[in-house]
């Protein structure tokens, strides 16, 4: 059976920076979380419609990713949801508190 994975982080097109697979990658919203090690791409969900947005994905892992040159694994989406992130975290504008 595949390796199920579950990552959370904002959602960002793939320049041309970047490894030549995939077309999405997810950038770490808390410090504890390094999300370098995967680009994104889905068969099932329209990753485009969740660019900029802060959200938990869930998928497996594609073989022959990374290649023998190395670079990040490629993820093929099949769940996303959105999460809410702390009081000022990235992607959330920081409202303040009503009783300052």
């Amino acid at each position: 059976m595949e390796e199920k994975v579950t990552l959370e982080g904002r959602v960002e097109a793939l320049g041309s920076d970047g490894p030549g697979y995939g077309n999405h990658r997810l950038v770490s919203i808390e410090e504890r979380e390094d999300n370098s090690n995967y680009v994104l791409t889905s068969d099932v969900i329209s990753l485009d419609g969740v660019e900029g947005q802060n959200v938990r994905v869930s998928g497996t892992p594609v073989a022959g990713y990374p290649t023998d040159e190395g670079g990040p694994r490629l993820l093929n989406v099949t769940e996303v949801s959105e999460i809410e992130t702390e009081k000022g975290g990235e992607g959330r504008p920081d409202r303040g508190n009503p009783a300052d």
